[in-house]
């Protein structure tokens, strides 16, 4: 349902406080984050396949979906290796260049950098990864904590879409994930930083009872 907090239009579950005031959206299908160039910097764009529409990236960064913005949830608790009992989530998936390759990508090869992972709402700390996974083990880790930027990277290379993209959180909680892209070769100088939130909650996919973090948006289930 709709309500009004502060003057702003909020979705909440029921049976969900509402803690805090911006309009956000859990979408209901999986979206792509594209890296793309201008021919001196890296860009990152949503989509990747021509008919995928209701993403975009807005003007402070934000990836927005149908207006509002992005909220991705955990789907269950991580029982494979590494990061045992950590949050998976899925649905959106980084990928280099388009479903039609453009050439705007020569010379380059593409990094993700897991640049901030900030608790909404106060000063809770968590780490937070992005991976592939192979049945019950993640590879292609780039994880917040790691000392190094190619640590805290997930590698999307040149036209390349990686499969079987997840994402973990290690505490439950409403986060603000930070995106940068940037090329190994120095090609290309790195990307503006865009923004989405995670949601971890505790349980194989249950809401769960969270501390009032910021943002509340109802729950809509997607592809993975």
């Amino acid at each position: 349902m709709w309500m009004m907090n502060s003057g702003v239009l909020v979705r909440v579950s029921v049976g969900v406080s509402v803690c805090v005031g911006v309009a956000t959206a859990v979408a209901q299908d999986h979206n792509h984050i594209t890296v793309d160039t201008d021919g001196s910097r890296v860009l990152l764009d949503t989509g990747y396949l021509p008919d995928e529409t209701g993403f975009e990236i807005a003007p402070d960064g934000w990836v927005m979906f149908e207006g509002e913005r992005l909220v991705r949830e955990s789907l269950a608790e991580w029982t494979g290796s590494p990061l045992t009992g950590w949050q998976l989530g899925a649905e959106t998936v980084m990928t280099s260049d388009y479903y039609a390759p453009t050439g705007r990508l020569d010379g380059g090869d593409f990094w993700v950098e897991i640049a901030g992972f900030a608790f909404v709402g106060g000063d809770r700390e968590s780490d937070f990864a992005w991976a592939t996974r192979d049945r019950s083990v993640l590879e292609r880790i780039g994880q917040y904590s790691a000392g190094t930027r190619e640590g805290r990277s997930f590698y999307v290379g040149n036209n390349q879409h990686p499969h079987s993209q997840v994402w973990l959180a290690e505490r439950p909680g409403l986060y603000a994930l930070t995106l940068v892209a940037w090329d190994a070769n120095g090609v290309y100088a790195d990307s503006a930083p865009i923004q989405m939130y995670i949601r971890s909650v505790p349980g194989p996919g249950g809401l769960g009872v969270l501390a009032c973090a910021g943002v509340v948006a109802a729950r809509r289930r997607g592809r993975g």
